[in-house]
């Protein structure tokens, strides 16, 4: 129950066709074929071959075009082989992070999906190329030059945050089954890298390429790197309130470690009971003002009490808020009614003497952990 105090194709050039190995194709892929897109654009194009030339295209079958192959022949055999009406599309796109897979939307897919296959480009890496080379040139990564980064890194830091485990720094929590305050360790986590996620979706959209621009494509499976929590030990550990509901008493604790720090307070009454668990200080009120929750109880209140001794709240008020951020509405809070210390009388705050109340005030940093135990 919330408190109610204060809630607020194939042409005249020779072609040849054999398999190449996909491990070759990877290789190729992961040894920089960003860097030979980028050489292509900046080298000089030669009106024909000046050497025979082999380039892998779609399946990672290989063309070869012989010494004198012309521009004409490069792209007739090019548009022979990929098919000179084909459209890009990816009709589905999986994203593998952590052995998780993920589905990219449909305007996902369309955000990195080539508006068309780009022929020149294909057939100026060719006749760029001034001299035989032991490895094929690999028109298919050159997809790569036709979709924009900074949209698959904008895909990539989403499902990386979908994907991501928080580290966790030693801390203060409410034992469920012990039904008391406990210090759980420090945990690491998990977080993957824009560049990892970015050369992995690379690598599928060029395999949408040696499929002939179309089909469905799967990431190979990423890995997350490892984030290392701030704090393990407990010397790390800063001040948490422990309000021990039996005992009718908050104390704090810093650094794991009780303090002489520890006043006697009254809890919910029948009905208005204080819920045990986790919360924190979310807001700190050093002159309160009561507003009137609307409830029977306080039908006959004014709407506003102003700050001082007699205030509802008393001197100081500390606003619990719960573990997602949201102020529940009960409150550590002063009281000048001293009879009510150490009994059930409030409607589910904490009630500390107003004399106390100050001094655990200048005491309790917001953002405080507070567990409450029964």
């Amino acid at each position: 129950m919330r408190s109610l105090c204060n809630y607020r194709p194939r042409t005249g050039a020779t072609v040849g066709i054999r398999a190449v190995s996909a491990r070759l194709v990877v290789t190729a892929l992961l040894t920089g074929l960003l860097l030979a897109v980028s050489a292509v654009a900046s080298a000089a194009v030669l009106p024909s071959t000046d050497a025979t030339h082999t380039v892998l295209v779609k399946g990672n079958a290989t063309l070869t075009f012989p010494t004198g192959t012309t521009r004409a022949a490069i792209l007739a055999a090019l548009k022979s082989n990929y098919g000179a009406s084909t459209k890009p599309s990816i009709s589905s796109f999986k994203f593998v992070i952590a052995k998780k897979t993920y589905k990219l939307t449909k305007a996902e897919r369309k955000s990195i999906t080539p508006a068309a296959i780009d022929w020149d480009a294909m057939a100026d890496a060719v006749l760029a190329s001034d001299a035989t080379t032991a490895t094929p040139i690999d028109l298919n990564a050159l997809i790569l030059g036709e979709v924009s980064t900074a949209k698959i890194d904008k895909i990539v830091k989403k499902y990386a945050k979908a994907s991501a485990k928080d580290a966790k720094d030693i801390r203060y929590i409410y034992d469920k089954k012990k039904k008391k305050m406990a210090i759980a360790p420090a945990a690491v986590g998990y977080k993957l890298a824009t560049a990892t996620g970015r050369k992995a979706i690379q690598a599928a959209l060029r395999d949408l390429a040696v499929k002939g621009y179309k089909g469905s494509l799967k990431t190979a499976n990423t890995y997350r790197k490892t984030v290392q929590p701030k704090k393990t030990t407990k010397s790390q550990l800063g001040k948490a309130l422990v309000v021990d509901l039996s005992k009718r008493r908050v104390t704090m604790y810093n650094k794991g470690k009780k303090t002489k720090t520890t006043y006697r307070v009254a809890i919910g009454m029948k009905g208005y009971g204080t819920p045990p668990g986790w919360y924190y200080v979310g807001a700190k009120r050093p002159r309160p003002t009561w507003s009137n929750p609307g409830s029977s109880w306080a039908a006959n209140m004014p709407a506003t009490i102003g700050p001082g001794a007699s205030n509802p709240l008393g001197l100081r008020a500390m606003n619990l808020y719960n573990a997602k951020g949201n102020d529940t509405g009960y409150r550590i809070h002063g009281t000048a009614k001293l009879s009510s210390i150490g009994t059930a009388a409030s409607h589910g705050c904490i009630r500390v003497a107003n004399s106390n109340i100050v001094k655990l005030y200048k005491k309790t940093p917001k953002g405080t952990p507070v567990i409450v135990q029964p």
